[in-house]
Order: C-alpha cells, then sequence, then structure tokens
C-alpha cells in the first residue's frame, strides 16, 4: 500500500466527519483490485459505511472475488464533479469475505436504510447465486477537495 506523505498537516482530523457524510451518500464508489498479471481492476459496487469500515455484496464467483483472494489489498474511489476543486476519497483497505446468511441479510437492511429510493431488488433476492459480503477494514484515506488543493491523508489510528 501507499505510505502517506510525512507532511501530513495535524488538522487533517477536523475533516473527518466531513470526508464520512460524503462516502456516505448514496453514491457508486469504484472498487480496484488487482488481477493475477498485476493490473488494477475497476468497478462500480453498491455499499454501507460505519466509519471508514465498508462493506459491500457481489458474487461469490466474480472477478473481483478471485482478485480478493490472490490480494485482499484493494483501494475504494468515491468521486464527485462538483466544487472547485472536485471531491474525491481513495480509501486502502484489506477486505475479508463473509459468506453467512446473517452478515448478507444486514448489509440488505443497511443498505436500505442508506438508499431508500432504490427501487430494485437488493442482489441475491429470490435468487439462486451465492452472494458474499466483502468487508473492507480501512488502512489509509486520501481526501481530494475537503481543503482546496491539499489532500487530507488520514492513517489506520484516525480511521477506527
Amino acid at each position: 500500500m501507499t505510505q502517506s506523505p510525512a507532511s501530513q498537516s495535524t488538522d487533517a482530523l477536523d475533516f473527518r466527519e466531513e470526508i464520512l457524510a460524503f462516502i456516505a451518500r448514496p453514491a457508486y464508489p469504484y472498487l480496484l483490485t488487482t488481477t493475477a498479471a498485476g493490473a488494477p481492476y475497476a468497478r462500480p459496487v453498491i455499499c454501507v459505511n460505519d466509519g471508514f469500515r465498508v462493506r459491500m455484496i457481489t458474487r461469490l464467483t466474480s472477478k473481483k472475488v478471485q482478485h480478493i483472494r490472490r490480494n485482499p489489498l484493494v483501494s475504494l474511489l468515491w468521486t464527485a464533479d462538483e466544487g472547485t476543486p472536485p471531491r474525491s476519497v481513495m480509501l486502502q483497505a484489506r477486505i475479508e469475505l463473509d459468506r453467512s446468511p446473517e452478515a448478507i441479510a444486514a448489509f440488505a437492511e443497511a443498505y436500505a436504510r442508506k438508499n431508500p429510493a432504490r427501487t430494485r431488488a437488493m442482489p441475491g433476492a429470490g435468487e439462486d447465486v451465492p452472494r458474499v459480503i466483502l468487508e473492507a477494514t480501512p488502512l489509509l484515506v486520501r481526501a481530494d477537495g475537503f481543503r482546496g488543493f491539499r489532500p487530507v491523508i488520514l492513517r489506520a489510528e484516525a480511521l477506527a
């Protein structure tokens, strides 16, 4: 994982709640995994977060699960075009897989609260496709556009 700059400002924690509100929006962040050949692989995902701990749902047979089994280190990227500069949050994390029906049901309930306007059924509803929860434990956050053109860097200890 990328190391954060040593020149991180001590006021980075002042932006923590604003960054959390940004990633809690009903938006589709991009999950970036690594292929067997070492190339980055990105795709949008639905997610819920508890602080900086992020959960996603996918098919057990998906490419992203194959990539994660090989390398559990991933990045998530949220973006917004409005504002100058535009805002983005990149979260580097370690993924754990959870196939339990309880985790899948808890995800569905949390996502319904986060995005009540969703009209499509949750993934896995009425399907015979095995699902899995991807639980991301944060390692580092880089947020751009929250304090002008200077990035906000939060390390693992500030993400708990």
